[in-house]
């Protein structure tokens, strides 16, 4: 009995490999890979403004902040790269190219951009900025 379970066990083996080897051929084209993200000419503005967060998460504000102007010179509407922008120039203490890019990101707002941050960066600034008059709105940019 034994000998017929391991012929038993060498039968199944067999059909299995043969199962997994077949003889017949795919003769239409290989199955597609559609891309994700449209790549013209480098990035798009919105994998540049990605690549500029990636850049600000790891501290190499140079880096982003050439990340965040190139995403800019692409789509100049781009609110949240004239935030971004912002952000890390404030992170280098060059606070009035920081200010200039939060007045940007205000002027291209939507008219319903709650979701905006208003407060751009006034945290940053109260700490490093000690003249500022108001911490609240875009009245303390003049």
């Amino acid at each position: 009995m034994p000998k017929l379970n391991q012929i038993a066990v060498y039968v199944i083996g067999a059909l299995a490999m043969a199962g997994c080897a077949s003889s017949v051929r795919n003769e239409g084209p290989p199955p597609a890979v559609q891309p994700v993200l449209s790549v013209q000419d480098g990035l798009t503005a919105e994998g540049m403004y990605r690549l500029g967060r990636y850049y600000e998460g790891q501290a190499r504000y140079d880096l982003a902040i050439n990340a965040y102007r190139e995403a800019i010179r692409r789509d100049p509407l781009m609110v949240q790269g004239y935030t971004a922008l912002g952000t890390s120039l404030a992170a280098q203490q060059r606070y009035d190219e920081a200010i200039r890019e939060f007045q940007a990101a205000v002027v291209f707002a939507p008219p319903n951009a709650a979701h905006l941050p208003i407060t751009l960066g006034t945290h940053t600034f109260s700490a490093a900025r000690p003249n500022m008059q108001s911490r609240r709105g875009p009245a303390w940019f003049k």
